[in-house]
């Protein structure tokens, strides 16, 4: 599944920068890499600058926010997809050393 708030603001190589300078270094390095930055009052969700991209923290968060509220209606209206591959992943959290085919359907909700 594809963020609707998000594809408009990110191509793919935004989307590698965010990764590798906004989410990487933040957490690795507790701080942005290259010459990213966060910002409270860029006019744009993301904007490439030189060496970097410039990530309004308001915007992004408050579309995040919705993402996962979207998300959550999925998972709450029962969209098959939207289950398994969350089953999958929590599967893999409780035991990440099952490797059986039927991985994730032990769980039910």
């Amino acid at each position: 599944m594809r963020s609707q708030r998000f594809k408009h603001e990110f191509n793919e190589n935004l989307a590698k920068k965010f990764y590798q300078d906004i989410r990487c270094g933040i957490l690795h390095q507790a701080q942005t890499k290259g010459n990213s930055q966060l910002s409270y009052t860029s006019s744009v969700m993301v904007e490439r600058i030189h060496n970097g991209i410039r990530v309004n923290v308001l915007m992004f968060s408050e579309a995040l926010i919705k993402e996962f509220e979207d998300y959550i209606r999925l998972l709450e209206i029962g969209n098959r997809l939207a289950r398994e591959n969350f089953l999958k992943k929590m599967q893999f959290i409780v035991d990440p050393n099952d490797r059986s085919p039927k991985r994730g359907y032990g769980l039910r909700f």
